[in-house]
């Protein structure tokens, strides 16, 4: 059987991620850059021998040497098995290799002194700084040892010595140079990325300076300004985070927001004496007024980018940062920092009010589908009482005297139910609403007919005193606005839900058929907020109201508000 032909981007060592992986790892590229530099030292000294010619067979073992320890070190680089030991030796191996070769082939003229770059490089990708120096000391005794004889012999090339030296020399401190930014630019941008400020329930302020201190070591500045605004403010607010402490400004002048300081580019550097250091001026003297650290005062630059958000609009300004090079990455990282944890603290704050609306509506709710409508109730027994004195004064009495010892009750038991508790119960919901009738039947004199189907249904206990206040509101509409006397309160389950209506034989209408009306709005906003429906018609022989709640429902809306 003829096996298939594997497909040139699937070849392990060959496949285009292969070579896109030897781009972004210095292990990879150093083991192939080493390969193709002994591949054409060895066709150049084929096609071109080197001299003298009684050495080349050296030469040529020692190219061939060097050709399959390259190919050695692309294997156990593609395969991860490159570590640190076998780079040092293989370092060792290439200054080793140069030396061999330039005593071989015109010692100071020989044309393998272009290694020289390859292992200098090398070491600055592997070791930086360190590694640089290190490496450049090692190619200068080189250079010494093979240029010796050169100078002894009568026919000097110290000239040839003293510029490559030179050149070894600042080539190791350039490359070393790059080396150590390319370090310094990946710790600083990774330990920026890494700031994850975390938003406080309210205000914010210091927290947001506690983090602005990890933008001031990284850019190692004087001092790191916020200055923001909401979207409908006229003034805004600052903070000012520097080596000792950090303040806060409450109200910034709108001169500030509305200066021109990014004319045409997103980030800007202005320096104390500019034309556009006016604002940068009035913002740090707000600061400065009332302390003496003159390193803020006395600030020579700064680097200014503005941001806009869902919520605000403002601008970071860094005080003479010490990183001039790298401040344009370094800045816009910052400030997209920044203006996320500002949408932080916004959103929370939103959150928290939304929550804080949703519980005051809840508690009007409650006092006004109970309290409100027993003391209505107490006030109508105390009407009747104040007309019919002195025939039955006491009945009215006693029956209002007993509304307002239950609301005392009631106020009671809702401060303590509205403390959380560990563990939810469920309980019958049709003895709940026989307990509730005979109290709302003593009240508003009137019949009350409760049918739960199936009799046993258990609700939670949360979601029994929502249907509980529920009657209570339609008890109260329909025997105020509509005179009723008789009202048929049906519950069913179905399908995880609850069918509840409430129907009353008030408020009777003139035209033939029911109507779809609007429904009570404390009623229909509680329905809502339990996350179910409701709808109201109106007919000849009174209201009907209509509702489907989850069961649940309670649990979920309380969770959501929290």
């Amino acid at each position: 059987m003829k096996r298939p032909r594997r497909h040139l981007a699937t070849h392990p060592f060959l496949g285009p991620n292969n070579w896109a992986r030897a781009i972004r790892n210095p292990r990879q590229l150093i083991s192939f850059g080493r390969f193709t530099t002994a591949s054409f030292a060895a066709v150049a000294v084929w096609l071109d021998p080197t001299r003298p010619a009684h050495d080349l067979d050296m030469i040529a073992v020692i190219l061939a040497s060097y050709l399959v320890a390259s190919l050695g070190a692309i294997f156990l680089a593609l395969t991860d098995r490159l570590g640190e030991g076998a780079l040092r030796l293989l370092h060792g191996i290439d200054l080793a290799v140069l030396g061999l070769l330039a005593y071989f082939s015109e010692e100071l003229d020989s044309p393998f002194f272009i290694f020289f770059t390859f292992t200098i490089m090398s070491s600055a990708l592997l070791w930086k700084m360190r590694g640089v120096l290190l490496t450049a000391a090692a190619l200068q005794l080189l250079l010494l040892a093979v240029g010796w004889s050169d100078i002894e012999d009568g026919d000097s090339e110290l000239n040839i010595l003293i510029i490559r030296s030179c050149y070894t020399w600042v080539t190791a401190a350039m490359l070393g140079y790059f080396a150590t930014y390319r370090e310094t630019m990946r710790t600083k941008m990774a330990k920026l990325a890494s700031w994850q400020p975390a938003a406080p329930p309210t205000g914010g302020d210091s927290t947001l300076a506690a983090s602005l201190s990890c933008a001031l070591e990284v850019l190692e500045s004087t001092a790191v300004v916020i200055a923001w605004r909401d979207a409908a403010a006229r003034h805004g607010k600052a903070i000012l985070c520097s080596a000792r402490d950090w303040r806060a400004l409450d109200r910034i002048s709108p001169d500030f927001f509305a200066a021109r300081l990014l004319p045409e580019r997103q980030l800007a550097l202005i320096e104390r004496r500019g034309a556009q250091s006016a604002p940068i001026h009035a913002l740090i003297d707000h600061f400065t007024i009332d302390t003496e650290e003159a390193a803020i005062s006395d600030w020579r630059f700064a680097a200014v980018e503005r941001f806009h958000s869902r919520y605000q609009a403002g601008a970071v300004v860094i005080l003479d940062p010490a990183a001039t090079e790298e401040i344009g990455p370094l800045m816009a990282l910052v400030t997209a920092r920044v203006s996320e944890q500002l949408d932080q603290i916004a959103n929370t704050q939103e959150q928290a009010d939304a929550a804080m609306l949703m519980e005051r509506s809840a508690v009007a709710r409650d006092l006004h589908d109970g309290v409100l409508q027993d003391l209505a109730a107490a006030a109508l027994h105390l009407k009747v009482a104040s007309t019919s004195a002195p025939l039955n004064p006491d009945g009215a009495i006693e029956t209002a005297s007993a509304i307002l010892r239950k609301q005392q009750r009631a106020i009671r038991r809702f401060v303590e139910t509205s403390r959380p508790s560990e563990l939810e119960t469920n309980q019958s919901l049709r003895h709940g609403l026989l307990t509730v009738r005979a109290v709302l039947e003593r009240q508003w004199k009137c019949r009350i007919e409760i049918h739960v189907s199936p009799p046993v249904l258990l609700v939670p206990e949360d979601l029994m005193a929502e249907i509980c206040l529920m009657l209570s509101e339609a008890v109260s509409n329909a025997v105020r606005h509509g005179n009723a006397n008789t009202i048929t309160v049906e519950v069913r389950e179905d399908c995880g839900a609850l069918m509840v209506s409430f129907k009353d034989d008030g408020g009777t209408a003139q035209h033939p058929g029911p109507r779809l009306v609007k429904s009570p709005r404390s009623l229909d906003a509680r329905v809502r907020q339990l996350g179910g429906t409701v709808s109201c018609f109106h007919a000849p022989d009174g209201y009907t109201i209509s509702s489907v709640l989850p069961i649940g429902g309670v649990n979920d809306a309380h969770h959501h508000a929290g």
